[in-house]
């Protein structure tokens, strides 16, 4: 791998891979992979209804929790363009892919509803809306398909990983929120850093995920810092489509890919690709799924 490739790889894991953000189009442009090459591999392992309605709902707190986070940031340091030409620039690539017309409209939808609607909601809030929908794509599918396709024990230990998650994210507000808020800049500077670290390494994806999810919540809390609140739903995004998959026995795209490329170059170009397009890559999908 290159060593400009490399960067290019820390810059996308450490940040959230599925945020928007104003480089991300550019970086697409220089490193990325075509769409055709995006939706086939996407298609391969998002080809199940209930991985789709999983991943839909990932694709709905990740764009609220994303543009809520560039809403945050460009209030609090004085750059009120930052979210319209995020946004803009990425749309100029979503709407510029070789994907069906009904494809770029619900895209389209999709981000201006979003851009529209984030500020008004804290990043609690998504991701307490976020978990429901889960539980209720599983009990739907429990009614329409039966234990066959997700045991309840399935539903089970995905219920348990929530409750912890909530809880201890409770537990940790009530004794220690505010704790470290004096060295706010320090610590968040420090695990910035130490995700630009994880997201160069060999196999970034779980250890981006797991660390930036746990991290961020942590430092949210003890330094009572909403932005960082809302950065961790990047990566507590990427653990449901984590958990999407492993309900629905359907590999997980980039976690396949770590090994899948001897050309390292070509790994990051199609991960790039598959981020930077996913919103396209879903209503794609949808798409198939409904007229095959």
């Amino acid at each position: 791998m290159t060593v400009s490739t490399r960067l290019s790889q820390s810059v996308l894991y450490a940040f959230g891979a599925f945020f928007c953000y104003p480089w991300k189009p550019a970086f697409q442009f220089v490193y990325g992979s075509p769409y055709k090459i995006a939706y086939q591999h996407f298609r391969r392992d998002h080809s199940d209804a209930v991985n789709i309605a999983m991943h839909f709902i990932c694709l709905g707190f990740q764009l609220l929790a994303s543009f809520g986070l560039l809403f945050k940031f460009a209030e609090h340091h004085a750059l009120p363009l930052l979210p319209v030409v995020s946004v803009g620039t990425w749309l100029a690539s979503l709407l510029t892919t070789p994907c069906p017309l009904s494809v770029k409209t619900g895209t389209l939808l999709s981000v201006a509803a979003a851009y529209q609607t984030a500020p008004a909601f804290e990043g609690a809030q998504l991701e307490q809306l976020s978990l429901i929908g889960f539980v209720i794509v599983f009990f739907v599918q429990a009614v329409a398909m039966g234990e066959d396709r997700i045991s309840f024990k399935d539903g089970l230990w995905m219920f348990g990983i929530f409750a912890a998650w909530l809880l201890a994210t409770h537990l940790l507000t009530t004794f220690a929120a505010g704790i470290l808020e004096e060295y706010v800049t320090e610590l968040s500077c420090g695990f910035v850093l130490l995700m630009l670290c994880i997201g160069g390494s060999g196999y970034p994806v779980i250890p981006c995920a797991v660390t930036g999810a746990i991290g961020c919540r942590i430092l949210a809390i003890v330094t009572s810092q909403p932005m960082m609140y809302l950065y961790g739903c990047a990566f507590i995004g990427s653990l449901l489509q984590g958990v999407a998959h492993l309900m629905t026995r359907e590999k997980p795209t980039l976690v396949a890919h770590q090994n899948a490329f001897k050309d390292k170059d070509a790994k990051v170009a199609f991960e790039w690709a598959h981020v930077v397009y996913f919103p396209n890559l879903i209503f794609h999908s949808m798409l198939e799924s409904f007229t095959a």
